[in-house]
C-alpha cells in the first residue's frame, strides 16, 4: 500500500457504509483500498453485518411471507453455515421473490448442461431470517412438516400457492386415439412423506377433494420422493379456485392458465355456462 495514500477515517467509512448504503468492493473502488482492507477496518470499528434483504418481511404475518415460505419449502435451503438460498426455474417468480424481500445482490443465472433450462437463484446470509425459518422447520435438519402444521389457517392457501409454484405440476392433454377426451393432472412433490401428508390433512379441510392422494414415485436414479396429486377434474378446479380466490396474490402466470383451462373443462363437462 502507498505511503502517500490518504488514510480512511472510522467517520468516513460509517458514512459511506451505512448512508450511502455501499458495499466493501463499492467503497473500495471509491476510496482506493482492497475490500479485503475494508473488511479489516469494518472489524476494527465495530461495523454491524448489513442485511441484503429487508429482515421485517420476514418478522411479519403477511400472504406475501407465507407464500415465500412455501417457495422455501419446496425448493429452498438454509446449510449448516447458516447461508440461505432458493433456485427456481422461473424468473417471474424470483424476479417477484427479489422484489418482495428487497434483495440487493445480484440473481444467479445457471445452465447445467447444453440441452438443461435456466434455472435462477438468491442466495444471502442472515441470522434473524435463518432463525424465522428454522421455527418453520426449514434448516440444514430440514423438518417441513413442521411449517404444514403451523402455518395459520387464513394464510394456508398462499402457503400451498407457494409450494405448488416453487415444485408443482398442472397438466390437461388430449387422450391419444379418443375422441374429446383429456388427461388430467395436479400434484405437489417432495421428498418428505410427513410434509405432504400434513399438508393433504389441512387441504381437505379447506377444499372438498375425493381424489388427492399422497403418493410414491422414483426418480430416474431410482430415489425414493412423494406426490400429493389428483387425475380428477373436478378435484383440480375445486383447488383452482381456492388457490386463487383472491386475484391480487402473486401467483406463477402459466401454472394458474393450466388451472383455469382445467377449471373451464370442469365447467362444460358439467353444463354450467
Amino acid at each position: 500500500m502507498a505511503n502517500n495514500r490518504k488514510r480512511i477515517t472510522e467517520e468516513e467509512i460509517r458514512r459511506l457504509y451505512y448512508e450511502e448504503d455501499l458495499n466493501f468492493r463499492q467503497i473500495s473502488e471509491k476510496v482506493g483500498y482492497t475490500a479485503e482492507h475494508i473488511r479489516r477496518l469494518s472489524k476494527k470499528y465495530g461495523l454491524d453485518r448489513k442485511s441484503c434483504v429487508d429482515v421485517n418481511f420476514f418478522k411479519k404475518d403477511s400472504p406475501e411471507f407465507y407464500y415465500v415460505l412455501g417457495l422455501w419449502s419446496a425448493d429452498g435451503w438454509v446449510d449448516g453455515s447458516g447461508r440461505i438460498g432458493i433456485e427456481l426455474a422461473d424468473k417471474q417468480v424470483i424476479d417477484w421473490l427479489a422484489s418482495a424481500i428487497s434483495y440487493k445482490n445480484s440473481i444467479s443465472v445457471r445452465k447445467r448442461g447444453v440441452n438443461s433450462n435456466k434455472t435462477y437463484s438468491i442466495r444471502f446470509q442472515d441470522e434473524t431470517v435463518r432463525n424465522v425459518f428454522k421455527e418453520y422447520g426449514i434448516s440444514n435438519k430440514k423438518k417441513p412438516e413442521v411449517a404444514a402444521r403451523d402455518v395459520p389457517s387464513e394464510y394456508f392457501k398462499d402457503f400451498v400457492r407457494g409450494l405448488f409454484d416453487g415444485d408443482g405440476c398442472a397438466f390437461m392433454g388430449k387422450r391419444h386415439g379418443r375422441l374429446d377426451s383429456y388427461l388430467y393432472r395436479f400434484d405437489i412433490s417432495n421428498k418428505s412423506k410427513p410434509f405432504l401428508s400434513q399438508v393433504f390433512e389441512r387441504m381437505k379441510l379447506c377444499v372438498d377433494l375425493g381424489g388427492l392422494r399422497v403418493v410414491e414415485s422414483k426418480t430416474p436414479t431410482g430415489r425414493p420422493f412423494y406426490r400429493l396429486a389428483t387425475t380428477r377434474v373436478g378435484d383440480i378446479a375445486r383447488i383452482a379456485e381456492w388457490l386463487y380466490e383472491d386475484s391480487s396474490s402473486f401467483c406463477l402466470t402459466r401454472k394458474k392458465d393450466i388451472m383455469y383451462k382445467i377449471h373451464e373443462r370442469d365447467k362444460f363437462l358439467r353444463g354450467v355456462a
